[in-house]
């Protein structure tokens, strides 16, 4: 019960650090920049999809049977610290390509992105370990550093210059890399990277493992972000800034109370081997209508809160984003428990479907395509998705395997 008091304490914490973040930066930026931070968080949730997004699955989904035979997580250390020194050189050739065939600025801007997207996988692979070994209140802080110093050097980059969508990301980036540097200290001081012998990981096993995690992951980028990379570039910039902004305060809002319950959860879950899904399902689902039905009712009172005048004539889309931020809590959850069961390729069957529903909604929507409607082609795929997972996750055979 102690546990659960902190961590709801920590998460109810976290997410008001999160919405008075979105004030602020919100009342900072133009819908013009807004639209341009959008654009550019895409592009670093890009290589986190690509890289980050499958490499973390594989190693959270060996962290009990590491723990449980005494194997030491050096070996898994090495392989970290191979894939960011890999992914820092792409980030640089990347960017000195851009700067000969564009321009200094879009060089710059396009390294601090993809940095933006390296320092989230560190961040986020520092609090999943911690909170997989059933270290959930010390993850629950390591969120709360995190939105502190985020704040806090965000007044001191909007003291000095102003600010812009870049300039924005690269204090959050900042801001990431002080907490990842304080996180990391407690837990080597905490001793949570046991010792033992150590287990060779076999980069065939990794990339069987992670390319079809890899492939659903940029579809469901794809599904969920392209949007913005489409539309800024043909003129819609504010639209963008503007649609995001609003359904993100939303989206934040999901993920922070679906964390508190995941965090509570997805350690059994990985315990059982997937077999407490159902239940699983059963109180993610309540916590996504319960959100909603509160978004919806109070979304005026929110926005107008949190943000402006201009933003809060669209108060309502703060919906699209509690719905959708749902259903990925929904898609992550089966898709742990079936790789700890099958193979991951069933993960790019459903990518595929979650793409594709997503390019007939925009098709069928697009004629009607404006700020207000933008989400309902995302929301569209994110059902079909929902559906398709669900529907193959219970063909698989293994559920009912753990039911007997």
């Amino acid at each position: 019960m102690k546990t659960l008091i902190i961590v709801i304490s920590s998460r109810v914490s976290l997410v008001l650090l999160q919405l008075l973040y979105i004030k602020i930066y919100t009342n900072l930026l133009s819908p013009l920049e807004l639209g341009l931070y959008a654009f550019w968080v895409t592009v670093a949730y890009f290589l986190s999809a690509l890289v980050f997004v499958p490499f973390d699955n594989f190693q959270q989904s060996r962290i009990y049977h590491w723990k449980e035979n005494g194997i030491s997580l050096h070996s898994a250390i090495r392989l970290n610290i191979f894939l960011i020194i890999t992914c820092s050189s792409i980030i640089l050739i990347t960017s000195v390509i851009t700067y000969y065939l564009s321009s200094v600025s879009s060089a710059l801007a396009l390294s601090i992105s993809l940095t933006y997207g390296l320092v989230s996988y560190i961040s986020n692979a520092i609090r999943n370990l911690t909170n997989n070994l059933n270290y959930r209140t010390l993850a629950g802080y390591f969120l709360i550093i995190d939105g502190i110093l985020k704040i806090f050097i965000l007044f001191i980059f909007q003291k000095i210059v102003e600010l812009s969508a870049i300039l924005l990301i690269t204090s959050a980036t900042v801001a990431m890399i002080i907490s990842s540097i304080i996180n990391l200290k407690i837990i080597i001081n905490k001793g949570i990277f046991f010792g033992g012998k150590e287990e060779l990981i076999n980069i065939r096993e990794v990339l069987k493992f992670s390319y079809p995690i890899s492939i659903s992951a940029i579809l469901n980028w794809i599904q969920l972000q392209g949007y913005k990379l489409v539309l800024v570039p043909l003129g819609a910039t504010e639209a963008v800034g503007i649609f995001s902004t609003v359904s993100n305060i939303g989206a934040a809002c999901m993920a922070s109370f679906g964390s508190i319950y995941s965090q509570m959860k997805t350690p059994e879950l990985y315990k059982s081997r997937g077999k407490s899904i159902v239940n699983y399902l059963q109180g993610i689902i309540v916590y996504v209508m319960l959100v909603s039905f509160s978004g919806w009712f109070f979304s005026e009172i929110i926005i107008n809160l949190l943000t402006n005048k201009e933003l809060a004539i669209y108060a309502n889309l703060i919906v699209f984003g509690i719905l959708i931020e749902g259903g990925n809590l929904i898609l992550g959850s089966m898709g742990i428990a079936h790789s700890l069961n099958r193979s991951t390729n069933i993960l790019m069957s459903v990518g595929i479907i979650g793409f594709l529903s997503c390019i007939g909604g925009f098709y069928i929507f697009y004629k009607w395509i404006n700020i207000t409607t933008i989400g309902y082609p995302i929301l569209f795929s994110q059902i079909v998705t929902v559906l398709f997972m669900w529907i193959s996750v219970r063909k698989s055979g293994w559920m009912q395997e753990r039911v007997q």
